[in-house]
């Protein structure tokens, strides 16, 4: 029996949280050996070096997100017609060489996956991995009422990677195509620092006690806050230093280096850039900080509590379905700086709280967001509607 051929298309070729979990999904996926995963990306980048080295195979063919901050309506039109020429010039590549049974869109952000769709008559899979206005600060072009109406009609099924993205998407799509599935990480804790010895090694002996703050470098990731708590957390001990890690525009990152030159804390942060593996970072780490206003899920929490870092993360979106407060980690109100350097000197001047989160964090990620179930649930949904689609 044929394996079924799945496309999977990616809004981007970059490495951020969605196309890490894409990434896991179809290396899992292919390793089971019951589909064949393709996949799709706009340009070239490190995803695609990712995916070759993988063995999986990889097309790139360019096409357009739907979402954006101005100018919606004219936004909105290009959008589509660069879609619609881009689906013209790919329509026999796809026919011919690739064949997909069934077309698998990984974010909300672009519409492409579920037009190749509509073009091939074959089942779409959508999932939903973040908050468009809440978390990313955009809109679609088209409006969202109008745009969550073709999200339901042109899919089987909409996977959302938390339940709050879940109650989110319900409003406007039909209750019975979504389904929550978490995301999925191989963990690695052998040889990772976890209670009382993190707390010696990163709070008691270290000369600096290192707060981490990692991802893309925007607005709604909320690094704002932690410089602000950085502040706060000075005038109590002088041995606190703000690391930095991710990219972002030259606009948001010049602001966010005025501001912490503005609050004589300049000399306190590390800026580091984007990396490609963090695991380096959250061994030297004593804290991590989830500062997102609204995190659909929360990929760096679940790998800092795997490495038995303590987090301290925003009461918002789906952060409170992985941190729970006092046990696993710490909660604040997002954009409340005082309440967040509060947290974070609670867990330093607290070796039991500190230990008890850094314990319990890992064994709740490593329970509840295993590789195996990830890949498992998302297989169910593409067997099950390749079962169900009727062209």
């Amino acid at each position: 029996m044929d394996k079924k051929v799945v496309l999977f298309v990616s809004h981007s070729s970059g490495l951020y949280g969605a196309e890490r979990s894409l990434f896991s999904l179809v290396e899992g996926l292919d390793a089971k050996g019951y589909i064949k995963p393709v996949v799709l990306l706009p340009t070239n980048g490190p995803l695609y070096d990712l995916l070759t080295n993988a063995g999986i195979q990889v097309i790139i063919h360019r096409y357009y997100w739907w979402i954006g901050k101005k100018n919606r309506i004219i936004k909105g039109a290009a959008c589509f017609l660069f879609n619609l020429a881009s689906l013209i010039t790919i329509k026999n590549v796809l026919i011919k060489n690739i064949r997909p049974d069934i077309i698998y869109s990984n974010t909300l952000a672009i519409p492409f996956g579920a037009m190749i769709s509509l073009l091939l008559r074959k089942p779409h899979i959508w999932h939903a991995r973040e908050f468009i206005h809440e978390d990313m600060n955009l809109e679609y072009f088209f409006g969202t009422n109008l745009s969550m109406a073709f999200i339901s009609k042109a899919s089987v099924k909409v996977i959302c990677n938390s339940i709050a993205v879940k109650k989110k998407l319900e409003k406007k799509i039909e209750k019975s195509k979504l389904i929550v599935i978490y995301n999925g990480f191989k963990f690695n804790i052998q040889n990772s620092l976890i209670g009382k010895i993190r707390y010696e090694q990163c709070i008691v002996k270290k000369k600096v006690i290192k707060l981490l703050i990692l991802g893309e470098l925007r607005p709604g990731k909320g690094q704002e806050d932690a410089i602000k708590a950085l502040q706060k957390l000075l005038l109590i001990n002088n041995n606190i230093e703000l690391n930095i890690v991710g990219s972002g525009s030259d606009e948001y990152i010049n602001f966010l280096k005025s501001l912490a030159k503005c609050l004589n804390v300049d000399n306190k942060i590390v800026w580091q850039g984007f990396v490609y593996d963090s695991n380096m970072y959250f061994r030297d780490a004593a804290i991590v900080l989830l500062c997102s206003r609204s995190e659909a899920f929360g990929r760096v929490a679940v790998e800092a509590m795997a490495s038995g870092v303590p987090v301290v993360g925003t009461i918002s979106g789906g952060l409170p379905e992985i941190i729970i407060n006092n046990v696993t980690g710490l909660l604040y109100n997002p954009g409340d700086h005082d309440m967040l350097a509060a947290q974070i000197e609670k867990l330093i001047k607290n070796k039991e709280l500190y230990e008890k989160c850094s314990v319990q964090g890992q064994k709740h990620v490593v329970a509840k967001f295993g590789i195996e179930d990830y890949i498992q649930n998302v297989l169910n949904v593409i067997n099950k509607t390749g079962k169900e689609f009727v062209s």
